[in-house]
């Protein structure tokens, strides 16, 4: 008995390679998330700023350099809070028909850089703002008994309050690009005529 058996002609399977987004290569290689943000924001600026494709190199110094700038803007700020109150009171009995009171609450509050007071924050290190609070209150009270049914009660009251925030002094990054440039006319703070600490503002 004669047995045959048939043979099938193997069929080669073909890959077609596909094209990879630069977002799935950043995982591919150590850093790739960091390369492919820096090569996206460098092609970002060669197209904003008309540089060209051939100019790549341009637009990826420019990026390196906005992006170094703007690490400086970042870390930790020194805040304090600092509060001198004054609050003296004197007691006089003139007589037995007679009493007068006088008191004086005087308080100085300074902070500089203390408007944000979370412990961590979006902001620049030099966007936190300064806090200051300046108040003086007085009242002078005169109690009289006149007769053994009838009294009376003299008072005299003077308050300010004082409250005001002022910018922190900018940062040199902050002055190249947004205080001093041509693209961007600010008038800068008189930074020099703040009240500190040790010369608080009365």
């Amino acid at each position: 008995m004669e047995q045959r058996t048939a043979s099938r002609p193997t069929e080669k399977a073909t890959l077609t390679p596909q094209p990879q987004s630069i977002h799935d290569r950043a995982s591919a290689v150590p850093n790739g998330a960091n390369v492919a943000t820096a090569t996206i924001g460098a092609c970002t600026l060669v197209g904003n700023l008309g540089l060209g494709n051939a100019n790549y190199a341009a637009g990826l110094a420019d990026y390196t350099s906005g992006l170094n700038g703007l690490l400086g803007e970042l870390g930790p700020v020194p805040r304090k809070g600092q509060a001198t109150i004054f609050f003296p009171k004197i007691d006089w009995l003139i007589s037995t028909k007679h009493h007068a009171t006088v008191e004086v609450n005087r308080t100085r509050w300074t902070s500089p850089a203390g408007i944000q007071t979370q412990a961590s924050n979006t902001f620049g290190i030099a966007s936190f703002g300064n806090d200051y609070v300046r108040d003086t209150w007085g009242v002078a009270k005169l109690y009289s008994t006149l007769t053994s049914t009838l009294s009376n009660e003299a008072r005299f009251q003077y308050g300010r309050d004082f409250e005001f925030e002022f910018a922190q002094p900018p940062t040199a990054y902050e002055r190249a690009n947004f205080v001093t440039s041509r693209m961007h006319r600010v008038t800068p703070m008189p930074w020099a005529f703040l009240p500190t600490s040790s010369s608080p503002m009365l």
